[in-house]
């Protein structure tokens, strides 16, 4: 997954392709569906993101930034979102090593953290990882055997955090942003922030659907991805259970939706048979 704009998230339509996006790509070169959401070097991160990664199938957040503080209540936590929903999420102290570096690195981290069952670090060169060097490589293999207090073990996200879930509960939970760092860069280049922000909202307004109440805000009407039904998204922003009549003129499709607080649900409108039904954020599923 990669979230523009610093990664603190705009409108759930740009978050939700990128997260596609980023599954095709996994699945085109790798053959793989990853279920850890990575956002090192991102300016801070919106805690709207939970649910939309919970509901694209992923289970877990590594990143890094801020990385001049602590911004959960510990490295490892569970980050919860506005509807209540979950994700473990580990906030590491750097995303990679200088060359030669990574066994005197692996070294350090494993001396301040002696007696830690789990943990997980990060190497590789170059900017935002890069990867493996030979040199690397034969040092930190010299280390796996030298060292019989510790296993060490070439890993992946997921599975750190499939033998993390079985301790999740007693992970503390953070239910708030992860924020802030470099704040200026929030305003770089704000003149094309504003215009993609008023792109956003002039589609919006352009959007032919009635809904009763008001208070919900409609996130999209727009073609699927294949073209050949519609896809609806709608939310709640206050915190409190909603229902309310949906109607579509143009198709002559009506129907009372529900909402839990700060809920996020996506609907397939069929033009065919003239239906609408709740579908998965990600709409390959």
């Amino acid at each position: 997954m990669r979230v523009g704009r610093g990664g603190r998230g705009g409108c759930i339509d740009v978050s939700a392709p990128q997260m596609r996006h980023g599954r095709v790509y996994f699945q085109d070169k790798f053959g793989a569906k990853p279920t850890t959401a990575i956002n090192f070097d991102s300016f801070g991160h919106s805690r709207g993101l939970v649910q939309l990664m919970r509901k694209a199938g992923y289970d877990s957040y590594l990143f890094m930034r801020p990385d001049d503080h602590t911004a959960g209540p510990d490295r490892e936590f569970r980050w919860i979102g506005f509807d209540g929903s979950e994700v473990m999420a580990l906030q590491t102290y750097a995303y990679n090593t200088l060359m030669g570096q990574a066994r005197r690195s692996i070294e350090n981290w494993l001396g301040r953290h002696e007696g830690k069952q789990l943990g997980l670090f990060l190497w590789g060169v170059g900017n935002h990882g890069g990867g493996p060097s030979r040199v690397d490589l034969d040092e930190i293999g010299k280390l796996m055997s030298e060292r019989s207090d510790v296993q060490i073990v070439h890993s992946s996200p997921e599975r750190y955090f499939a033998e993390l879930a079985a301790h999740a509960a007693e992970l503390p939970g953070h239910a708030n942003d992860l924020n802030p760092r470099f704040v200026g860069c929030y305003t770089s280049m704000i003149r094309i922030k504003q215009k993609h922000r008023l792109l956003e909202n002039e589609l919006f307004m352009t959007e032919k659907i009635v809904l009763k109440d008001n208070v919900i805000q409609l996130g999209a009407f727009k073609q699927t991805e294949r073209g050949d039904d519609y896809v609806l998204r709608l939310f709640e922003p206050t915190g409190s259970s909603r229902e309310t009549e949906l109607d579509i003129p143009l198709l002559g499709i009506s129907c009372r939706v529900s909402l839990a607080p700060f809920e996020v649900k996506t609907f397939r409108v069929s033009v065919v048979s003239r239906t609408i039904i709740e579908a998965p954020l990600m709409e390959e599923e």
